[in-house]
């Protein structure tokens, strides 16, 4: 197996559900890898995302209403060597190990093009 679904099978190990994994371009020779992961924790626990600050007046919420929230757990991310034909092998591998329908390649403008998606169901939590 390779280190994405080396990875990923870790993930699914150790609770967490893996929902797509996606390659892209990170610079000269390299990739950047988001493995995509579908949890959700208590608000201020999901990582270092950017998020918006709620202030809640909690002496004028109402007898009896509970207030609480979510958000999803950040990306699993790691950069690798590589670029375009090795994503798309690479790809092509993490859909077959990962038992994913399909795969597919974005091509577009900017520098995170093209980009290749799967959504294995492998090490995806019911």
């Amino acid at each position: 197996m390779s280190k994405i679904t080396d990875r990923c099978a870790a993930l699914a190990a150790e609770g967490y559900s893996v929902a797509a994994v996606m390659i892209a371009r990170a610079g000269n020779n390299r990739l950047r890898v988001n493995i995509v992961l579908s949890n959700f924790v208590p608000l201020g626990e999901g990582g270092d995302m950017p998020r918006h600050a709620v202030d809640i007046d909690m002496d004028k919420v109402p007898c009896g209403v509970t207030v609480s929230g979510r958000e999803r757990v950040e990306d699993d991310v790691m950069e690798i060597i590589g670029g375009d034909e090795q994503a798309d092998a690479i790809i092509r591998e993490v859909a077959r190990i990962g038992q994913s329908k399909d795969w597919a390649r974005f091509d577009g403008d900017g520098k995170d093009y093209p980009h290749w998606l799967t959504k294995p169901n492998k090490w995806r939590r019911k």
